[in-house]
């Protein structure tokens, strides 16, 4: 996707937001996941984190993961659950973050929902 074109679906996104909607056990994020909400991400998945028990939801809704860091908070996420004994599962991905997921083999290391099935999906290592 040309550059301009990826800026333009960023730029359609809502105003980056990520909210704890059952604590401990779901997070929902709208906007783009990138160096300028990184820290706001982290922050509210470490609170989640810590706040639980068993898995995580990170729901993507209205989402796009806009660069390497926003990418980089959700792997450094996925691995601080599983130290903890957690499992993090990516929801509702857009085709473009999923695409993403492929491209850097992510998508066998995160564990991630099918959007035509609730069963969850990854090859972990």
């Amino acid at each position: 996707m040309p550059l301009y074109a990826r800026e333009a679906v960023l730029r359609a996104l809502p105003v980056f937001r990520a909210t704890e909607t059952v604590p401990g056990r779901v997070v929902l994020v709208q906007g783009a996941i990138d160096h300028r909400s990184a820290a706001a991400l982290r922050a509210v998945l470490m609170h989640a984190e810590a706040g639980g028990q068993g898995e995580l939801t990170l729901d993507l809704t209205c989402c796009e993961i806009g660069d390497s860091t926003g990418l980089g908070v959700i792997v450094g996420a996925h691995h601080r659950m599983q130290l903890g004994g957690r499992k993090l599962v990516l929801t509702s991905l857009s085709p473009r973050t999923l695409r993403l997921l492929r491209v850097t083999g992510l998508h066998r290391v995160l564990w991630h929902t099918d959007a035509h099935s609730s069963a969850s999906t990854s090859l972990p290592a």
